[in-house]
């Protein structure tokens, strides 16, 4: 059985990752596009520190940076069907 704070937790982790994204999209600096990632954390989480805020937004888009990059080598090898 999943629990509720698994649940919460993957929709607060999609929540930042949307943020990124749409940051991203809208030409903002890289800069700006991990600080709508953070600030949008911290407004989830305001009893976090800055710091640990910080900490868990860039992890989260760091993953999924990482995945963006997989995807792209996986293309860029010419594998057909593994690009979306």
């Amino acid at each position: 059985m999943v629990q509720e704070t698994e649940i919460d937790g993957e929709l607060d982790r999609n929540a930042v990752r949307a943020a990124f994204i749409a940051a991203r999209t809208a030409g903002r600096s890289p800069v700006a596009c991990y600080r709508a990632g953070v600030e949008l954390w911290q407004r989830m989480h305001p009893d976090y520190a800055l710091e640990y805020a910080a900490l868990e937004a860039v992890g989260i888009i760091l993953e999924l940076r990482f995945a963006e990059l997989e995807n792209s080598a996986v293309c860029g090898a010419g594998a057909e069907g593994a690009c979306r």
